[in-house]
């Protein structure tokens, strides 16, 4: 049988969701120009790669903070 944890997320934790949240939705309609390449690649593509990346990297770092039992 598996342990419940009674956990309460922090400030950090609601702040770094909520921006993460924004950033994956709200740009979309604002930057979705195909004509404009960087590197090659389209615009709205490099965004999202780029917010993927600081993606996995937040909620790692958010993780290993939990994990260390870090509270902010």
């Amino acid at each position: 049988m598996s342990e419940s944890i009674d956990y309460k997320p922090g400030l950090v934790e609601v702040l770094a969701t909520i921006v993460l949240f924004i950033l994956w939705t709200i740009p979309a309609s604002f930057i979705d120009k195909p004509n404009i390449l960087i590197l090659g690649i389209p615009i709205l593509w490099l965004y999202y790669i780029l917010v993927s990346i600081t993606t996995s990297i937040v909620i790692t770092l958010l993780y290993i903070q939990w994990e260390r039992g870090l509270r902010v």
